[in-house]
C-alpha cells in the first residue's frame, strides 16, 4: 500500500493523524511520524521519540537495487502492518530491561 494508505488507516485505527516526514534518498522508502509526548506534557524531557510509518516512495524511480527495511516484501501484502519496532532507552538498557521485568515483562537475555 501507499503512505496515504498507511496514514489514513493508523489515523482510523487510533484516531491520530501521522505528520508526513520525508524521503529515504537512495532506500526507496519515504516517511510519516507521530510523536510520542514531548517537552510540553513534561513526561520524558525533550523528546519521547515517535513512531514511523514507511512506505515504498513511487518518486524514486527505477526502484534503488537496495530497498531499505526489506519493503517490497511488506508491500506485496498490500496492507500496512507492524512489522517491526526499536527503543532507545534515556535511561540505558538495562535500566529499561529491568524495569520491564518489574511490570511483569521478561526480554530475556
Amino acid at each position: 500500500g501507499s503512505l496515504d494508505e498507511a496514514c489514513a488507516a493508523f489515523e482510523a485505527a487510533t484516531g491520530v493523524a501521522p505528520t508526513k516526514g520525508g524521503a529515504h534518498k537512495g532506500l526507496g522508502t519515504h516517511n510519516a511520524i507521530v510523536a510520542l509526548g514531548g517537552a510540553e506534557d513534561g513526561s520524558c524531557g525533550a523528546s519521547c521519540g515517535y513512531l514511523e510509518l514507511l512506505a515504498l516512495d513511487p518518486a524514486q524511480q527505477p526502484r534503488p537495487e537496495r530497498v531499505w527495511m526489506a519493503m517490497e516484501s511488506v508491500a506485496a501484502r498490500g496492507e500496512p502492518r507492524l512489522v517491526t519496532w526499536a527503543h532507545t532507552p534515556a535511561r540505558g538498557l538495562e535500566a529499561c530491561a529491568a524495569a520491564a521485568a518489574a511490570a511483569g515483562y521478561w526480554a530475556g537475555r
